[in-house]
Formats: structure tokens, sequence, C-alpha cells
């Protein structure tokens, strides 16, 4: 085999391989903007809401186990993949991809900090499971 075919093949699979990444990481992002909207959809639900009871379904919705599991996994391949296509594509030299980077770390650390705060103190008030500094509490009777 040549040269010349040895380097169309190698660059014809790191074109594959680029596109799959693509292919997945737009794939992640529907996943997670799936998964996040029924959480968000529940939350925002939960501040017109009067009953306790619906109060308690709709926060027992924003925790399921199966719905944080795959919102989580999906934004940790989205992550990944987009750093691994940041390298690929060599696109680390461009300031788009570290505000997008910036802008997705910041938004994630707020929502966790700032949402936590509020909605486990409306489990507790509700009598569900919540987490206080770092120690978990259980139902009140």
């Amino acid at each position: 085999m040549s040269l010349w075919r040895k380097a169309y093949l190698i660059t014809l699979t790191l074109v594959d391989v680029y596109s799959s990444l693509i292919y997945v990481h737009v794939l992640s992002a529907l996943t997670f903007m799936l998964t996040h909207g029924v959480t968000a959809s529940a939350i925002l639900f939960v501040r017109n809401e009067t009953n306790a009871e619906r109060i308690r379904l709709l926060l027992q919705i924003a925790r399921n186990r199966t719905i944080v599991g795959v919102t989580n996994t999906s934004i940790t391949v989205l992550l990944l993949t987009g750093i691994t296509l940041g390298f690929l594509g060599g696109w680390w030299g461009r300031m788009w991809i570290w505000t997008a980077l910036g802008i997705a770390v910041a938004i994630t650390f707020a929502m966790a900090f700032l949402g936590r705060l509020y909605f486990e103190r409306l489990r507790k008030v509700v009598g569900l499971p919540y987490v206080e500094g770092r120690k978990k509490h259980g139902l009140f009777p």
C-alpha cells in the first residue's frame, strides 16, 4: 500500500471519528434538553402550586433517579465530546470555545448552588427527604 493511500485512509478515519463525535455531541445536547425540561417543568409548576401533596409530587418528579441519571450522563457526554472535538478540530485557539465552556461551567455551578438552597428548604417544609449541608435527612413523621 502506498504512502498516499495510507495517509488518505488515516484522514478518512479521522473525519469519520470527528463526524461521529459531532453526532454524539448533538444527540447528548438534545437528550439533556429533553430530560432537563422534565425537571424544569416540574420546578416551574411548584412555584404556582399551593397544595402540599401536589408540591411533594412535583418535587419527587424533579428528583426522579432515572431522569436525573440520564440528565447527568447526557451533560457529561456533552462536555466530554465537546472537549474532544475541540482537540480534534483544533478549536482551542479560538475564543468561542473558551466562552462556551466558561458559560456552561458558570451556569452549572449557579444552578447547583442557588437552586439547591431553595428546593432543599421546600423539600424540608413539605416533609420530603432533604439535604442540609452535607447531611441527609429522612422523612418527618
